[in-house]
């Protein structure tokens, strides 16, 4: 399961100075009385996520879309982390805790001398994840379900395009008149996967 993920949910935390977890990098560490927690989603294609054969350890690209979220200052000062990836298809859920290592540069290897940031296209750095407990949700835990299958996608056309700010611009799909069948009626927490092919060589 997950090997095939497309989705996970990383929680993180620090302690101040003195707290239960120990630092990722000690020259970070200081006295604040401060304390914080941060979960944060990542994606991407399967496979992603890589476990190693010994299923003791994750491994985990960081992307650069990925630079606005706290986690990675949080594993700074403690290397404690929550994972949690859901199975969309049965609705069941797995959920793990552990420790994390984050691996800065590129020539540095995973715990089993295997694994180095070219393995990860396209990551600024990434994480080895050592398993300390797994808790896995049965199928139908989780009300969300999605399963792309071999449905046929729907034909959508834009019909407007409207800027409402200097950088905010809201698009307009419709189907296809005589070629696609209508959308579903919209209910709360609905949502479409769009597959966009864009012309590049006009500039749009």
């Amino acid at each position: 399961h997950i090997r095939r993920a497309e989705t996970m949910f990383i929680a993180t935390g620090y302690r101040p100075k003195g707290g239960s977890g120990s630092s990722n990098n000690s020259k970070h560490n200081n006295s604040e009385s401060v304390y914080g927690n941060d979960v944060s989603h990542r994606g991407g294609p399967v496979g992603f996520i890589k476990v190693t054969t010994d299923g003791k350890r994750i491994l985990m690209p960081d992307y650069s879309e990925n630079n606005m979220y706290m986690s990675i200052g949080n594993l700074v000062k403690d290397p404690r982390m929550g994972l949690t990836i859901p199975l969309y298809v049965s609705g069941g859920m797995i959920q793990l805790t552990g420790r994390t290592i984050i691996h800065w540069d590129a020539n540095e290897t995973d715990l089993g001398g295997r694994y180095q940031l070219h393995d990860f296209p396209g990551a600024i750095r990434w994480l080895e994840f050592t398993i300390d407990d797994v808790n896995e949700l049965p199928s139908g835990s989780l009300p969300i379900r999605w399963d792309n299958g071999n449905r046929t996608q729907m034909q959508l056309q834009l019909y407007d395009k409207i800027e409402e700010t200097g950088d905010v611009t809201s698009v307009y799909f419709a189907p296809v008149v005589d070629e696609s069948p209508l959308l579903p009626a919209y209910h709360a927490g609905h949502h479409l996967t769009l597959s966009l092919h864009v012309d590049t060589n006009n500039g749009s």
